[in-house]
């Protein structure tokens, strides 16, 4: 072989082995732009979703009641909303019932939206039902809460809670404004106490 022929035949073996060198380091970029292009479209799914949370507060009505909240904190609609229940009484009574009603419904909640239903309702002590009894209505005081939904892209989530009254039975209540002085009229008295339950209640909503 001569010294051009080697030469030529060296030049074809660098040509193909740097052929080769390109569509390997062509076969790794693609992958790493496609981990990349999928990564993204995870993190913009993450930040578009929508995200229940369900919880229990201080009902509205005060006193020793508590509601069920359910709120969507994410940033698009959550559709086909199914609230389950494992918890759910065998022999519900009135309250449980009517909760029932709720619970079996699909529902779908926009961004920032919150759905509030009584969840139990408990007796003051030394105070007792219309009929005499004194055992608290409507749902367990613990219990969790499976939330099933999809958003707008068809993707399904699914996300349980685990409600406990107790972690609430200390909570701080909103102020009922000034306490009114004893030379008022009765009519003033009784708008103090109007305007009481009202500020209450929107210290309640906030919540």
């Amino acid at each position: 072989m001569s010294p051009y022929e080697a030469w030529a035949t060296t030049a074809a073996w660098l040509t193909a082995v740097g052929t080769v060198g390109l569509l390997i380091a062509a076969i790794a970029g693609g992958k790493i732009a496609l981990r990349t292009l999928r990564q993204m479209e995870r993190d913009s799914q993450a930040q578009t979703r929508p995200y229940l949370y369900a919880s229990l507060a201080p009902s509205l009505a005060g006193g020793s009641i508590y509601d069920l909240v359910i709120e969507n904190t994410g940033a698009s609609t959550a559709r086909s909303v199914r609230v389950l229940c494992p918890e759910f009484p065998s022999k519900p009574d009135d309250i449980a019932k009517k909760l029932g009603v709720f619970l079996n419904l699909e529902h779908t909640i926009p961004p920032k939206v919150r759905l509030r239903n009584y969840w139990r309702l408990e007796l003051a002590e030394g105070h007792t039902w219309e009929g005499g009894g004194t055992s608290p209505v409507g749902m367990p005081g613990q219990a969790a809460i499976t939330l099933n939904y999809s958003d707008d892209f068809g993707h399904d989530y699914i996300d349980t809670f685990h409600v406990d009254k107790r972690t609430i039975d200390f909570a701080p209540t909103p102020r009922k404004g000034p306490k009114v002085s004893s030379d008022v009229s009765t009519d003033q008295k009784d708008t103090h106490k109007m305007l009481a339950v009202i500020a209450e209640a929107i210290g309640e909503i906030r919540r």
